[in-house]
């Protein structure tokens, strides 16, 4: 069996054991499992491996009483977390070998189709782009009736039916987006403890400075988590204070005088949307 097989198999095994067998206790469904995981090691490593005697080794009963009145025992619970943890090992060290076995380009490529497939599963078919703001409702206002010209759909979280549903869960449900603006308005007002030290309160006021919510700054860093930083668009406000761990990297100014709609575009066309110019005009 090749190595990528057998991990595989091993991976589906080991989340049967996690999910399911441990609450049934050793009746005969364990049984099985515990046979087909035998058969994957022997084919993996051979009939006289270590591998196979290890897993043979791991005791699931005391030796005492019936299957039945096993279900609580402690030494079947010790033999499953064992169990747990060998296979996890064989898991990963095959994924070792099967990753060694492949040309080293292919293994590259590979790795990367495995991230595209997860963090960008419907690009560039989505139309989805997802606006994140404070309280600027005339800079969101701008912002989505721009994307709806290009023929985009701008998602607006508050906009969204609430069903029942928590803030993070609405968020997360509709974070299916291919693209995100992040906007960075004057909401709110923010100096260090180190900046303010003991000045007069008069003094105080002079010191902070113009920052966005706290929900932009966290929606932001989630979408370039799930995203990537191509995907993500950050327009500021005039003054506003930016992501210190961000810094260096272009915003685009959100200008009176709607500079900001040829550089978005620029970027929405650097994602692969393939929008009309013409359309903005």
């Amino acid at each position: 069996m090749e190595p990528s097989d057998a991990s595989s198999r091993l991976y589906s095994l080991r989340r049967e054991l996690k999910e399911d067998l441990p609450k049934r206790g050793p009746d005969a469904r364990f049984l099985t499992w515990r046979d087909e995981v035998k058969i994957v090691l022997q084919r993996a490593y051979g009939e006289n491996s270590s591998e196979l005697a290890r897993f043979e080794a791991i005791s699931f009963s005391s030796g005492q009483g019936t299957s039945r009145g096993l279900l609580g025992d402690k030494s079947f619970r010790n033999g499953v977390k064992q169990a747990e943890s060998f296979l996890a090992s064989r898991i990963e060290e095959l994924d070792l070998r099967a990753e060694a076995q492949k040309p080293q380009g292919q293994a590259k490529r590979n790795r990367l189709a495995d991230f595209f497939s997860v963090h960008k599963r419907d690009f560039p078919s989505s139309r989805k782009v997802f606006v994140i703001h404070g309280h600027d409702h005339g800079m969101k206002d701008a912002v989505a009736r721009f994307l709806t010209k290009l023929g985009l759909d701008p998602v607006i979280l508050h906009e969204e039916a609430d069903k029942g549903r928590t803030i993070i869960e609405k968020f997360e449900q509709h974070s299916d987006a291919a693209f995100a603006i992040a906007l960075f308005s004057s909401d709110d007002l923010g100096a260090t403890n180190a900046e303010i030290g003991n000045s007069e309160p008069k003094r105080v006021r002079t010191l902070l400075r113009p920052r966005a919510r706290q929900n932009v700054v966290f929606e932001c860093g989630y979408f370039i988590g799930k995203l990537g930083r191509d995907r993500v668009a950050m327009l500021q406000a005039d003054g506003v204070e930016m992501m210190s761990d961000y810094a260096g990297v272009v915003y685009i100014p959100f200008d009176a005088a709607n500079g900001w709609q040829a550089r978005l575009l620029k970027e929405l066309n650097a994602a692969q949307f393939n929008l009309d110019a013409n359309k903005i005009l």
